[in-house]
């Protein structure tokens, strides 16, 4: 039967009534400005939608594609305070509901954990009223991450946030072979149901031998630090290419409003080449002293983190060193020598 259910049994915020299934939830709450999760079994054919669109809006639920086992995970975003009724419908007819409520703060016994920081990972940076040249390089820096792929030292692996083409992906995380697309053999950190836990949570997915993956096995489970990485995963993926675009504008006006485009624009350029380079250099040593810690989450997470250091010191650098170099290229008088008579 048809019933929501919450994620990898979790208790914060769902309360399990139990009427439609040992797990069926019948209410849950979210905090203002946070998106919770809620899985929907059996209900591959059914419309859902909430009829309350100020609380819950209805944006598509970030869902992915059906999924073969008829699972269905929706992530409601908690816009303005309120309640509102999560209905899902087939040619009309009502089938299951889940009541949702939007608070400011959760003061019950089993609030939901405040995890909205996640959601925020873009970073402010100081423009100061004028588009100077370096201006680019924070939101230069995580958007190089989120399309970027990190070597891992000692073998032919990179880490990235890309599924390379397979559609309908659930993972967020990838370690893959350096050369291979789609089928090429990887390690990928995923959430959905688990044939080894017969349940839905996070766990790795493994396509390769476990040799080639420091002899984590397929299907294993992760813990909190698991979830968080998979969730930061998502955010720095979609959050890195928007401010790649932010970085990418903001540079191309500081070029427009510069009273040397030309020197700007050699700044701009340098920059961004820093970045890529910064990014693969200190995202691969930290990948490298991650999987030292701890291969898999440790590798992801050292690598990304030491792109995303590289990447802004990296633009900060080149950009710097091009403005110098402009301006001495621009500021020096070369003297002709006098001329010479051959004989």
């Amino acid at each position: 039967m048809a019933h929501f259910f919450a994620p990898n049994r979790r208790t914060d915020g769902y309360d399990v009534d139990g009427k439609l299934a040992p797990d069926s939830v019948w209410r849950m709450r979210i905090l203002t400005g946070q998106r919770r999760e809620i899985g929907l079994w059996g209900g591959q054919a059914l419309d859902v939608r909430s009829n309350n669109a100020n609380v819950v809006p209805n944006d598509g639920f970030q869902e992915n594609a059906t999924r073969a086992d008829g699972l269905r995970m929706l992530s409601l975003l908690g816009k303005s305070p309120g309640s509102t009724m999560l209905e899902t419908r087939m040619s009309g007819n009502l089938w299951c509901t889940l009541q949702v409520q939007v608070v400011d703060a959760d003061l019950t016994g089993n609030p939901p954990l405040d995890d909205r920081q996640l959601a925020f990972l873009a970073p402010l940076w100081k423009v100061d009223g004028t588009f100077e040249p370096a201006s680019g390089s924070v939101p230069a820096a995580f958007g190089v991450a989120s399309v970027a792929r990190i070597p891992v030292p000692g073998g032919n692996l990179v880490v990235e946030l890309s599924s390379r083409g397979y559609k309908g992906s659930t993972s967020t995380i990838f370690i893959w072979e350096k050369s291979g697309g789609k089928f090429a053999k990887h390690l990928r950190l995923d959430y959905g149901y688990n044939p080894k836990t017969k349940t839905v949570d996070y766990h790795w997915n493994r396509k390769g031998a476990a040799k080639d993956f420091w002899g984590i096995q397929d299907h294993a489970t992760v813990g909190d630090g698991g979830e968080a990485l998979f969730k930061a995963g998502r955010y720095l993926k979609w959050g890195g290419r928007v401010l790649l675009v932010v970085g990418v504008t903001i540079d191309v006006i500081s070029i427009a409003t510069s009273s040397k485009p030309l020197r700007t624009a050699t700044q701009v350029v340098a920059g961004w080449a820093g970045a890529w380079a910064g990014c693969k250099v200190v995202g691969a040593f930290g990948a490298g002293i991650g999987t030292g810690l701890e291969p898999g989450g440790g590798t992801a997470v050292g690598g990304f983190v030491g792109c995303v250091i590289g990447g802004a010191a990296g633009y900060w650098a080149g950009s710097g060193v091009a403005g110098k170099v402009y301006d001495w290229a621009d500021e020096t008088i070369f003297t002709p020598l006098p001329e010479v008579d051959p004989q």
